[in-house]
């Protein structure tokens, strides 16, 4: 169980559920990420003020030490270290693959740039358990957007978002919108949404219009390989609908649409 309490009245704030004991503590980093583990293997980040998780990944084997944060010209990294459990070992946890060091960039992978379209590549094969290359996964169903929604999407997104998920979406001081990590969180285009609307911009959460939220998703779910639904004429909804939760993001990255 992660809690977190406000030090200033002693009351509950908010308390997330692990499927495993957590280990190794939290790092809550200056953005208000807040970074923590399980014994079962899981790497979770956490928005510090609501509690609402951004990012899960599974590491191959336990967690068995604390999570650490370092730089390297410029560019931020998390670092932990996975492997046998030891005395901590019981019966429930999943079965070890093995010991390793796993570092985390935020941030550091670059995007190419191929030419003057502004077509970008895909970002670098992701890692599974053990650092082993795994193709990018695709993005399940479609759904509805315009080529103008995308267009106006991409210039909220460059006003607000950017300067913490990156002009490529691949992350920065806040997570990835786009490539592997974001790919393994198995979101669906609704739960995305909900993301969005309810907690973006991070400093001003819900102070975009609808059609503008509205845009950044049409524009993110271009990006991600999502294809638009029926003729592209259809856009999309300032509301949520019951087909985006049938929309599954993977990890494969597309030029935006325009």
């Amino acid at each position: 169980m992660l809690t977190s309490i406000d030090v200033s009245t002693g009351k509950l704030r908010w308390r997330n559920a692990l499927p495993y004991p957590a280990q190794g503590g939290v790092l809550i980093t200056a953005t208000g990420l807040a970074f923590t583990s399980d014994v079962g293997g899981n790497i979770y980040a956490f928005d510090a003020a609501s509690g609402h998780e951004y990012w899960k990944d599974f590491t191959g084997s336990a967690v068995v030490a604390p999570i650490s944060a370092y730089s390297v010209n410029g560019a931020e990294y998390l670092a932990v270290v996975v492997g046998e459990a030891g005395n901590q070992q019981t019966p429930n946890l999943p079965a070890s693959e093995g010991s390793h060091v796993i570092v985390y960039g935020l941030g550091g992978a670059p995007t190419i740039v191929n030419d003057s379209t502004g077509q970008v590549a895909l970002a670098n094969a992701p890692k599974g358990p053990g650092g082993f290359a795994e193709p990018p996964s695709k993005s399940t169903g479609s759904a509805p957007y315009t080529k103008q929604q995308v267009a106006q999407g991409s210039e909220v997104y460059a006003k607000d978002c950017a300067a913490c998920h990156g002009a490529n979406l691949q992350g920065i001081s806040a997570p990835a919108l786009t490539g592997p990590g974001f790919g393994r969180s198995h979101l669906n285009a609704s739960q995305l949404r909900g993301v969005v609307v309810q907690t973006m911009p991070l400093t001003a959460p819900g102070s975009l219009k609808p059609d503008e939220y509205a845009a950044v998703m049409a524009f993110l779910l271009s990006y991600d390989c999502v294809q638009p639904a029926g003729d592209g004429k259809q856009p999309f909804p300032s509301t949520d609908l019951p087909t985006l939760k049938q929309v599954e993001l993977g990890s494969a990255t597309c030029a935006p649409k325009k």
